[in-house]
């Protein structure tokens, strides 16, 4: 029993050595790493080997390869091409003759095109494995470079795309850190820029839900990463969108991907005041009585919520009317003016007869003038 299973594993393990080294000469066989390597050219003289890429010329005693500085010349039967032929693989040898160094070819394979080998490829890839699309998008982008083909670049970034969804998929568990690393991802493959967005946003949002649960939690480390992913999100607004913030609120991720990048950047200030609102909130007294403490820093830090400067200012004026008997009367008398700026005229002078007569029921018969 030990005996086979020791020999299962050597099997295996001479499979994958095998299908390693076989996807290693695959890529070693292309132009684009001949050329990479041509100060080892001289070593190679004579030894034989394996190549593969586009064609740019070609004539009855030789062609040329794209990018490639060598002729390739026939050093056995001449093959038949004409212009339909746009890849090929070449065996044979380095040679110097004459000084010159050339690729004596001893045998020719018609080859798929670029974009047929890659619907092949494409068609053999377990569409829930992203280092299968990752592989491919790799070759097709590397292609793309060296031969300056947009329409195989086009191809390579679909397939990353691809990829970083299969990835995102694969996640069983969002955290802030994964999807953070899922986002450099897309910034290396050089995808749309909203992707990455996407994906920094829902990271952010998941650290907010976390730090929410928590009771005494620091939104400053947050605020600071949401400002270093998006600067935009520290620009007030030119007035507040209650309708479009609440709704946003209530399901950031969805909102967000669905939205474009100009109301992205009004998302993200919500998502930024939202936090901000919530550090300032700490600091509010029992009933309000430092409301317009509260209101200042609001007007401060977000200039759009006049709402919220008004709310909490207002809690402040009801909880001083509520104990305006405990209040000296220079405050009574600013309580009433404010009241009055702000057209309250009934609470106004309310508030002096409720300190009147607060000041009668307590008069001391020897205080005359109610002080």
């Amino acid at each position: 029993m030990k005996k086979t299973e020791t020999c299962l594993r050597c099997v295996i393990l001479l499979l994958v050595v095998f299908s390693v080294q076989t996807i290693s000469r695959a890529a070693d066989r292309s132009i684009q790493n001949f050329v990479s390597q041509r100060e080892k050219w001289d070593k190679l003289l004579g030894v034989p080997q394996t190549l593969e890429g586009r064609i740019s010329t070609f004539n009855s005693l030789s062609l040329r390869f794209r990018n490639c500085p060598i002729p390739f010349y026939y050093a056995g039967k001449t093959p038949r091409l004409d212009n339909s032929v746009q890849n090929v693989e070449v065996t044979g040898h380095l040679a110097r003759e004459n000084g010159r160094l050339l690729f004596k070819i001893t045998d020719l394979e018609k080859m798929p095109d670029d974009l047929e080998h890659f619907v092949v490829e494409e068609s053999k890839i377990d569409l829930t494995n992203p280092r299968e699309w990752y592989s491919l998008g790799d070759w097709a982008s590397n292609r793309a470079d060296f031969y300056n083909d947009d329409e195989l670049k086009k191809q390579a970034q679909e397939t990353y795309r691809k990829g970083v969804k299969a990835e995102y998929n694969q996640l069983i568990v969002k955290q802030p850190e994964t999807l953070l690393k899922l986002a450099d991802r897309v910034r290396d493959f050089k995808l749309p820029a909203q992707l990455s967005r996407e994906l920094q946003h829902e990271a952010l949002v998941l650290e907010w839900e976390q730090l929410q649960k928590q009771s005494q939690a620091d939104e400053k480390p947050l605020l600071n990463q949401l400002l270093k992913l998006f600067p935009i999100a520290k620009t007030p607004q030119d007035k507040d969108n209650p309708q479009e913030r609440e709704q946003y609120l209530k399901n950031q991720t969805e909102i967000f991907k669905q939205s474009d990048e100009a109301k992205q950047n009004r998302l993200l200030r919500w998502f930024y005041a939202e936090i901000v609102l919530k550090g300032i909130l700490k600091n509010l007294a029992k009933g309000g009585s430092n409301g317009f403490e509260i209101a200042t820093s609001i007007a401060k830090e977000l200039p759009e919520r006049t709402d919220l400067v008004q709310k909490y200012q207002e809690m402040q004026l009801d909880f001083d009317f509520n104990r305006v008997e405990e209040l000296p009367r220079q405050y009574v008398l600013d309580l009433s003016q404010e009241f009055q700026k702000r057209g309250n005229k009934d609470k106004a002078k309310q508030t002096l007869v409720n300190w009147i007569e607060s000041r009668r029921k307590k008069l001391d018969p020897n205080d005359a003038d109610g002080r």
